[in-house]
This record gives structure tokens, sequence and C-alpha cells, in this order.
């Protein structure tokens, strides 16, 4: 791969890392709120907040992993 098209790959990657992790973190934080809202005392705990949030950061990181796997980017052809 060209020197040229990594560099065009890594702003795409980004921009689909942020499309997919951001609505989870949404979706995290207004489950949680509705919990609340509907009087679930439990979705104020720490470890809700581990749950909720926390498979936010899994899915994320599970979502780095694969576009990564799937589209690398050469690193070295970034470097002067």
């Amino acid at each position: 791969m060209s020197e040229h098209a990594s560099a065009r790959k890594r702003p795409a990657m980004s921009y689909l890392l942020t499309i997919i992790a951001v609505p989870f973190f949404h979706f995290a934080h207004r489950l949680r709120y509705l919990l609340i809202d509907f009087g679930v005392q439990g979705a104020k705990s720490t470890w809700a907040q581990v749950g909720f949030y926390g498979t936010a950061v899994v899915i994320t990181i599970v979502t780095i992993w694969l576009l990564l796997t799937v589209a690398p980017i050469n690193f070295r052809a970034l470097l002067p």
C-alpha cells in the first residue's frame, strides 16, 4: 500500500470509530437514566455505571481491534 493511500485511510477509520462508538456511549447513558426515571434504584449504583459504560468501552475496544485487523494502517509509511 502506498504512503498516500495509508494516509487517506486513517481519517476514514477515525470517522468510522466515532460513528460506531459514540452511539454506544449515548445509548448506555440514556438507558441508565431511563431506568433511574422509572424508579430503579439500582441504576444509580456504581455497579450499574460500570456495567453500562463498561459495556460501551468494551464495544469501542472491539471496534478498534476490528478496524485495525480488517483494514490495518501501515504506520511505517506515515513516518518521515
